[in-house]
């Protein structure tokens, strides 16, 4: 049995080893990203998360994704640079507003889609990279 002193010890170096890895990746130092004690608290943790990268986990969608990283777009410039019909674009649009990938706004009569936010165009750009790098063999 150990004492609350040496308990707190190993926390505080699991803690520092969670810190140092951290580091070494570039992930930010923060607290850690879970906390939680089952699957309950998982879903609530990162359900949101898992949203988003179910939306991304289609071809189609990641490719809308990666062309709105550079501008806003249009569902109609949408279906035209990648060759799928509007109707199409409209679903897979739909299906990111959903997960909270993207956000939409009116300009006249013409809807104007965007990524949500940098950390979106973040996941979007670095899995593009990451893929790009260990894929090239």
């Amino acid at each position: 049995m150990t004492s609350h002193h040496e308990d707190h010890h190993e926390n505080s170096a699991e803690a520092n080893t969670h810190h140092a890895a951290n580091h070494a990746t570039g992930a930010p130092a923060s607290a850690p990203l879970f906390e939680g004690r089952g699957p309950k608290d998982w879903e609530e943790q990162f359900g949101p998360s898992v949203a988003i990268f179910s939306a991304l986990a289609n071809p189609l969608r990641l490719a809308i994704a990666h062309h709105l990283v550079h501008r806003p777009h249009s569902v109609s410039e949408l279906h035209t640079c990648l060759g799928i019909s509007q109707p199409l674009a409209s679903h897979h649009l739909r299906i990111l507003r959903e997960a909270h990938v993207i956000d939409r706004e009116q300009h006249g009569r013409t809807t104007i889609y965007r990524l949500k936010d940098h950390h979106i165009s973040h996941i979007v750009t670095d899995v593009h990279e990451h893929t790009r790098e260990h894929h090239a063999d």
